[in-house]
C-alpha cells in the first residue's frame, strides 16, 4: 500500500491484520516506485493524490507503460509475462 497519510496505512494494517496477507507499505511514493521495480507484490493499492508522484503516475512507471485519460479519469493498464491483463481503475476521491 501507496499513500502518504500514515493514518491511511496504519488503518490498512489494521484491517488486514487478520487477514492471511503479507502488507507492504510506503508513505514515499519515489521509494516505492524503486521497491515495484525491484521487488515481486500480488497487489498494488496506491492514493490517486500524493505529492510528487501521484498513484497512477507511479504505477505506470512501475509497469512500463502509458496511462489513458478516461473523461476526467484515469486507467493505466500492462499485461504480464502470463499474459494476464491487470487494469488499474483510480475511483475519485
Amino acid at each position: 500500500a501507496i499513500d502518504d497519510d500514515p493514518l491511511v496505512l496504519r488503518e490498512l494494517q489494521h484491517d488486514l491484520r487478520d487477514a492471511a496477507l503479507q502488507l507492504v507499505t510506503e508513505s514515499d511514493p519515489r521509494i516505492a516506485l524503486h521497491r515495484l521495480r525491484d521487488e515481486e507484490f500480488d497487489v498494488v493499492l496506491a492514493d490517486c493524490r500524493m505529492p510528487r508522484l501521484g498513484g497512477v503516475a507511479l504505477l505506470a512507471l512501475a509497469i512500463g507503460r502509458p496511462t489513458l485519460r478516461l473523461k476526467g479519469h484515469t486507467l493505466a493498464m500492462a499485461t504480464l509475462g502470463l499474459g494476464v491483463i491487470i487494469a488499474i481503475v483510480i475511483i475519485p476521491c
